[in-house]
């Protein structure tokens, strides 16, 4: 893992070892939504824990991903055929005719 446990980072410092994904300011977002790694604040900042982020990373850790497999089986979408301006004008007759 590339965190120490017993050390505290910043968001930034969090980012950038990781390659800037997640940034910073998503980081932010997902300690408003209660998501992404845990984190204590020592006065005002929000560091995280070399242990609680490697824990975090195992955690996502996965075999495949689940949109690929999700978008193998999801039924292919159906669509309307496009009207042609044949289909238009033979409308457009009818409802004049009607009235």
């Amino acid at each position: 893992m590339p965190f120490i446990n017993d050390e505290l980072y910043s968001a930034d410092a969090v980012s950038q070892e990781l390659g800037g994904k997640p940034a910073a300011a998503t980081l932010a977002k997902w300690r408003v939504a209660g998501a992404g790694p845990k984190f204590v604040r020592v006065g005002r900042t929000p560091l995280y824990r070399g242990s609680d982020i490697n824990q975090w990373l195992r955690h996502r850790t996965v075999s495949q991903t689940v949109a690929t497999s999700a978008a193998r089986r999801r039924a292919p979408r159906k669509t309307a055929p496009a009207k042609s301006r044949k289909d238009i004008t033979v409308n457009n007759e009818m409802s004049t005719t009607a009235a």
